[in-house]
């Protein structure tokens, strides 16, 4: 893994280089950039816990981006290619989300506050968020400035409320130490209602 890391690591930056500037013109490429820049909007907001300090993974994830634009702005072979990928990766998304089930929700490794299909049913695309991003996906729906609730609770080892999909779910992101954090995944049924930040 440590050369595999290496590898991509010297590799990056220069593809990267080789692909600045490109202007995202064509359908595929125009998806792709609204896709990465919300993958950047969520790193950025991801850094601040100071958990994450991976600076090679914001290398390869910005400039994986601008390869993928470069290639379906230069090609239309690769193009027609990556347009495949989407479309099979939102078909396989619509299947995987369809048959998530109860089974699958309990195996998660943050252990849901369901115990009934009927609670399944009700909080499913919470549970479903959650299975495929974590506590991710809160970031992305998340305002700019949870960075100052981040740095707060950092300070006073507290916690942070992010937002679900599931207007009834929140992730509470608990900050017990500068490098130790946990995450529950809680419904308003079960959790006090209180201010973001505590």
């Amino acid at each position: 893994m440590f050369l595999i890391k290496q590898l991509i690591n010297n590799v990056a930056p220069r593809i990267g280089a080789l692909a600045y500037g490109v202007k995202a013109e064509h359908l595929q490429s125009k998806i792709i950039e609204r896709v990465w820049a919300r993958l950047r909007d969520v790193l950025e907001k991801e850094e601040k816990t100071k958990v994450f300090g991976d600076r090679n993974f914001k290398e390869l994830l910005i400039n994986a981006g601008k390869a993928l634009i470069f290639l379906c702005e230069h090609d239309n072979y690769y193009r027609r290619w990556l347009g495949l990928l989407i479309r099979f990766i939102a078909e396989e998304y619509a299947i995987a989300e369809a048959d998530f089930s109860l089974e699958d929700a309990m195996a998660l490794p943050v252990k849901p506050p369901v115990s009934s299909e009927e609670e399944f049913k009700r909080h499913k695309a919470a549970l479903w968020e959650c299975a495929l991003t974590g506590y991710l996906y809160g970031f992305s729906l998340a305002p700019k400035d949870i960075v100052h609730s981040i740095k707060f609770a950092l300070e006073n080892k507290g916690w942070v409320d992010l937002p679900s999909i599931d207007k009834d779910a929140i992730y509470r992101l608990f900050f017990n130490g500068e490098k130790s954090r946990a995450y529950n995944l809680m419904f308003k049924e079960v959790f006090s209602h209180g201010s973001e930040t505590h």
